[in-house]
């Protein structure tokens, strides 16, 4: 569950980047025509995927889970660091 949520933070500091004008660093949130099939396989595939993986009993999964999750640590890390820049930058030029 905590990596899911993860990823639809991932999924919506991408949608705010791209919706103040700036680039992702996802190359595929970088044409605003994929972005409704990101926003689906965000939501649904890899959701879904998530929950079979937590489903599962073997040690293989487990470790899947993990190298998920901690991937997905580092990639709202990023972007929280990223989105605290965004607003500083912001504040000073104001």
């Amino acid at each position: 569950m905590t990596t899911y949520i993860l990823n639809l933070l991932d999924l919506w500091f991408a949608l705010f980047l791209t919706s103040i004008e700036l680039t992702p660093a996802n190359p595929l949130f970088r044409n605003p025509d994929t972005i409704p099939l990101m926003i689906i396989y965000k939501v649904f595939v890899i959701g879904g995927l998530l929950l079979w993986l937590s489903n599962r009993k073997e040690r293989i999964a487990h470790i899947g889970r993990v190298i998920c999750q901690t991937a997905y640590v580092v990639i709202t890390g990023w972007n929280i660091i990223c989105f605290c820049i965004i607003l500083y930058t912001e504040a000073y030029l104001i």
